[in-house]
């Protein structure tokens, strides 16, 4: 199975040198739904759980006539919540998550992530999934994640909302060497991971790609000796895909 990227115009010569293709390792919070590892906490696990009503069992008997003693116990109940979520929260922040799409022609996909189909596409050799051990198919669902804890911390991440679906998503997991300098791009620092140039089996240009677009893409093929061979996405005349033609770089 290959895995594809695809990606705006104006990052083409910032994720792709002469020598690597750049994956970024996104924290959900740099993520484009806000859902991402962001479960709703209304339990807690069955030990806590117990320890709670314990407590507030003791707080209940020993203030029982106090009107207050109630809303004491609900938000006593909320700060846990809060806690356990903030613990999730503060966890998945050092986890990085590299995003590919199983769909290489996909028209809402090049809407959305290749800027109107002014971006490129990436794809990679089937045998680049050796470099990503966690690799798992993003499962989709229109009910929220509830009440998971520590050992659930990277399960969620491989969860979505229902909408979500059409982008055939698969995702693997890292944890963020923060000791490791990271790459400023557009003043943000990013952690990246490099897949060498061979990884790549081709670059699509999208249907409205720039003029400029294409000139950075053929002479980067030129100064890479045509290691990885560009084409140009037109739209099909007979379905709703593209066609993917080779582009003459020596024209």
């Amino acid at each position: 199975m290959h895995l594809y990227k695809y990606i705006p115009p104006n990052l083409f010569d910032k994720v792709i040198d002469k020598k690597n293709f750049y994956l970024r390792l996104s924290q959900p919070s740099a993520l484009n739904d806000v859902f991402e590892m962001n479960p709703v906490f209304d339990d807690a696990p069955p030990k806590i759980r117990d320890q709670f009503h314990s407590d507030f069992e003791k707080i209940k008997k020993k203030f029982a006539h106090d009107p207050n003693a109630e809303s004491v116990i609900n938000a006593g109940k909320q700060k846990m919540f809060d806690d356990l979520k903030n613990k999730i929260i503060s966890q998945s922040s050092q986890k990085g998550i590299i995003s590919f799409a199983k769909n290489g022609n996909s028209l809402t996909m090049w809407s959305y992530y290749a800027d109107n189909n002014k971006g490129f596409l990436v794809e990679l050799k089937e045998n680049v999934q050796q470099s990503f051990i966690s690799l798992r198919d993003v499962e989709y669902s229109k009910l929220r994640i509830k009440n998971l804890y520590d050992e659930n911390v990277v399960d969620i991440a491989f969860m979505k909302g229902k909408e979500w679906e059409h982008e055939q998503e698969c995702r693997c997991i890292f944890n963020l060497q923060k000791d490791k300098p990271a790459k400023i791009i557009d003043g943000i620092p990013l952690y990246l991971f490099p897949i060498p140039i061979q990884g790549i089996s081709r670059i699509i240009l999208g249907a409205r790609a720039s003029t400029e677009l294409k000139q950075d893409a053929i002479q980067w093929a030129k100064d890479t000796n045509n290691v990885v061979p560009i084409y140009i996405a037109t739209p099909s005349k007979s379905t709703y895909s593209f066609d993917y033609n080779l582009l003459n770089i020596d024209s």
